[in-house]
């Protein structure tokens, strides 16, 4: 075999393990045409579902089970709201998850970030959050959001952190120039 050969399946063999060892969720949300109050509607007219998408690293003992994502206005501030749904094989002290929005055109926002500092014994936990979005473009153009669990903390002090391969997959999806850096939390 030549050495391009091995190479392109070295490339291969480590693309299949990332893809593997993750797990991609798809479902439909709440529609882009929705009622902000005082008989406005914002998209009127539009059919458009929002998406959500779950990617689950397997090797993690946590998964995000499921999530709802809407937008919504309060005292003239523009909210995201997420309930979401984890799922823990084992105990852990501390969890991240992150979402990350996508308008309409594919184009990222910020990653949103959630952390849950306390006990948690295996089994289905639930948590709510919320996000001020800080224009009002990017509340009504916002489409799609990928949700991952991004880090854990074991009881045994272990910290194990997700595999960013398989979440930049799939969000170049909605966006081909997505990479790593698109990930951070960081402003």
């Amino acid at each position: 075999m030549s050495k391009s050969s091995t190479i392109a399946a070295s490339v291969i063999v480590s693309f299949c393990a990332i893809t593997a060892s993750a797990e991609v969720i798809r479902g439909t949300g709440e529609p882009m045409n929705f009622d902000i109050g005082y008989g406005i509607k914002v998209n009127e007219g539009s059919t458009l579902n929002r998406e959500w998408i779950i990617v689950t690293d397997q090797r993690l003992p946590v998964n995000l089970t499921s999530f709802t994502a809407k937008t919504r206005i309060d005292d003239r501030n523009w909210i995201y709201d997420i309930d979401y749904s984890v799922e823990t094989s084992e105990d852990i002290q501390a969890i991240e998850v992150r979402f990350i929005p996508f308008d309409v055109w594919g184009e990222s926002d910020r990653p949103l970030s959630a952390t849950d500092i306390k006990d948690f014994s295996g089994g289905n936990h639930s948590f709510s959050a919320e996000w001020r979005i800080l224009s009002e473009s990017d509340a009504v153009h916002h489409f799609a959001m990928l949700g991952y669990v991004a880090q854990i903390k074991l009881s045994s002090g272990a910290i194990l952190r997700a595999n960013p391969d398989a979440v930049i997959e799939e969000a170049r999806k909605f966006s081909e120039d997505f990479s790593s850096g698109d990930l951070s939390t960081d402003e």
